[in-house]
């Protein structure tokens, strides 16, 4: 079987037939329009590189030949293009989400913080990795630590120092005499902080 020697719906008859050769010259003749997809979507600062798209993008172009023959109105080609770009997206989406999530959560620091013990101690089920764990193997505490305090003002560093030896937001606004409000806003500051200190520190 030649890559040109059958067009698209040809090879789709085949492919149902279970015909390796057909499966093969289909992805052979698609490769590049799958590269192109994902070479267009590259973001470096997505933690995804330009295979893992690629890999993405022929799982799309996988479920294109399993669904295609549902379709009605539509060309083979418009429609794997889009089960192809849709794929890669999603992938992306996940890559941004967990992104952000390990940015966040790794600000949380619900947990005791001093010179024996570091900022997960009481992390729950040792068994299930977590965004904080993530953090833990990129850097040791006291030096994520540090990279957060560095941003900070000084009354922001004294809300940071309670909130990770777990204090609550009342207890927080008793101790340095503020509102809970004033803490909140602090709060979210030292957040947008963290969350640009430790990106710059990922990427």
């Amino acid at each position: 079987m030649g890559k040109y020697e059958y067009n698209d719906y040809e090879l789709l008859d085949y492919i149902q037939e279970s015909n390796e050769d057909a499966t093969e010259i289909l992805y052979d003749k698609y490769k590049h329009i799958i590269e192109s997809i994902a070479k267009s979507k590259l973001n470096n600062n997505i933690g995804l590189e330009f295979n893992d798209l690629v890999q993405e993008g022929m799982i799309g172009f996988s479920e294109a030949i399993r669904d295609y023959k549902n379709q009605k109105d539509v060309t083979f080609y418009t429609f794997a293009s889009l089960c192809i770009e849709r794929q890669i997206l999603t992938a992306i989406k996940k890559a941004t989400r967990d992104k952000h999530k390990l940015l966040n959560d790794s600000i949380s620091l619900d947990y005791t913080y001093n010179e024996d013990s570091n900022l997960y101690d009481n992390i729950s089920d040792d068994n299930q990795p977590t965004p904080e764990d993530k953090i833990i193997e990129m850097e040791e505490e006291k030096q994520l630590y540090k990279i957060i305090v560095d941003k900070l003002s000084t009354f922001e560093k004294q809300v940071f120092d309670l909130k990770i030896k777990n204090y609550s937001y009342k207890e927080i606004s008793a101790s340095l005499n503020v509102d809970t409000k004033k803490i909140d806003n602090a709060i979210q500051r030292i957040k947008q902080k963290a969350t640009t200190a430790l990106s710059n520190k990922l990427n």
